[in-house]
């Protein structure tokens, strides 16, 4: 059973609260596939003649888009929190051989990527943003903005 944009709005604000701030929450909505899902309801097919999501429902774009967000602040987050954990520990790793092997660099320059999920609702924001301005739909546009 398909639902009304509103009821899907009521539902996408529900997922935001659970999983806003939480990061146990939000990986387990990843791998759900919210971020798929959320694409396909928010992104436009550039081969389509309307929009998939109704700019009569601000509320429903305002949500996705801020789903999209949480899920990218997040996985900044995690990147920001391994960089400061791997910077903590080249004092030990340089008293022991005076150096960083490759493989230890390797490892430090991965750490500074978004992860699959997080990259994916960067580039879905960047879509719908763009759909938006060929759409000249405002209300995805300052759903993503916001």
């Amino acid at each position: 059973v398909p639902l009304s944009d509103a009821t899907l709005a009521i539902v996408c604000n529900s997922l935001l609260k659970s999983i806003r701030g939480k990061p146990a929450a939000c990986r387990a909505a990843e791998k759900l596939g919210v971020v798929g899902h959320i694409r396909v309801i928010f992104a436009r097919d550039p081969h389509e003649t309307a929009p998939s999501c109704s700019a009569e429902h601000p509320e429903l774009q305002l949500a996705l888009a801020l789903i999209l967000a949480e899920i990218v602040r997040q996985s900044a987050e995690e990147v920001a929190h391994k960089q400061r954990e791997r910077k903590a520990g080249i004092p030990f790793l340089l008293k022991s051989t005076g150096e960083l092997s490759s493989n230890q660099r390797g490892s430090m320059i991965k750490a500074t990527a978004l992860s699959g999920e997080g990259d994916w609702a960067l580039e879905t924001l960047m879509v719908a943003l763009t759909g938006s301005l060929k759409w000249n739909d405002n209300a995805v546009l300052w759903a993503v903005i916001m």
